[in-house]
């Protein structure tokens, strides 16, 4: 699993926690070589919101962004800025009054 062993093969049990997962509205995704996507959704205030992620990056936090989301179908005006990125949280703030539902997706390892 560590990549370092080259005289064994690879069983499925070891192949599935080589692929760590959580799965749903809000997740993560560990690749064997360390990478780790992250994604969820949050309301996002016109101040400093801090979104919690659901697993620490162990190394550093590479990438984030948040984009608007509407289940009405209304085209959310405010543009959503990414204020900190951080091993286990993002913090983002929008440009508008009020909050805003918004999806958001990280990159570490």
């Amino acid at each position: 699993i560590a990549g370092k062993e080259a005289a064994k093969a690879v069983s499925p049990a070891g192949l599935l926690q080589a692929f760590q997962k959580q799965h749903g509205q809000t997740g993560f995704q560990k690749m064997p070589h360390g990478l780790i996507l992250q994604w969820g959704r949050a309301l996002i205030s016109d101040s400093e919101t801090i979104i919690y992620l659901p697993t620490n990056f162990p190394n550093a936090a590479v990438f984030a962004v948040a984009i608007p989301y509407s289940e009405a179908g209304i085209d959310p005006v405010p543009a959503l800025r990414l204020w900190g990125l951080e091993a286990g949280a993002l913090t983002f703030k929008h440009n508008g009054n009020g909050g805003v539902d918004s999806m958001w997706f990280a990159i570490g390892y």
